[in-house]
């Protein structure tokens, strides 16, 4: 069963470069570090903000087969190894107030997957 974790939150079209440049950094850790996060894919995208033009409103996925060991692999990250925790504290400085609420989980309905290979 795939299910996806899933976040929107709020970057400043001038900070936009700054957090490609942070998030690529932060990832890159990540798929150094296997052993610390228990997913199998993540995808990042971006739109503008329709009720501010200063604003985009960024949203990643993280796709994973275990919710309780994906989240398990966050929390434990967070609080043991030092890097993780600064990547986090990052990341929110970025983020525009209000901060995200939390993760929203979605399970997928696998009859109603539409794959076309080469695609």
């Amino acid at each position: 069963m795939a299910q996806v974790d899933t976040m929107t939150f709020r970057i400043a079209v001038e900070d936009h470069d700054r957090a490609i440049a942070l998030f690529t950094d932060i990832l890159q850790y990540q798929r150094e570090h296997p052993e610390l996060y228990y997913y199998s894919r993540s995808r990042t995208f971006f739109r503008p903000a329709d009720d501010n033009p200063d604003h985009e409103l960024w949203f990643f996925i993280d796709e994973y087969d275990d919710r309780d060991k994906y989240w398990e692999s966050l929390m434990s990250a967070l609080q043991s190894d030092p890097r993780s925790a600064e990547n986090q504290r990052a990341w929110a400085d970025i983020v525009l107030p209000p901060l995200p609420k939390g993760h929203e989980v979605w399970t997928e309905i696998d009859p109603l997957r539409v794959e076309y290979e080469g695609r």
